[in-house]
């Protein structure tokens, strides 16, 4: 050991886990996979959210889709 700072200290390996769970991922559905979310809205107005298990979806995304919606609605 070169250096080591509350050594003692246990510590969550979360940046382990993301290295296994990223290539688990890759292993299973390619470099080239993309996860989707939809949103549908069918002829009586109710709105559907599918989500696809989209790892990179954030709140900002789903505040955009909201707009989407309403503004789809609004000129209906």
């Amino acid at each position: 050991v070169v250096a080591a700072h509350d050594a003692a200290v246990p510590r969550l390996p979360a940046s382990t886990v993301k290295i296994l769970t990223a290539a688990a991922a890759l292993i299973t559905f390619g470099a080239h996979h993309r996860f989707t979310t939809t949103v549908h809205l069918d002829r009586d107005g109710a709105v559907t959210v599918r989500g696809g298990g989209d790892p990179s979806l954030r709140a900002e995304a789903i505040g955009e889709m909201a707009d989407a919606v309403a503004a789809r609605l609004a000129r209906a």
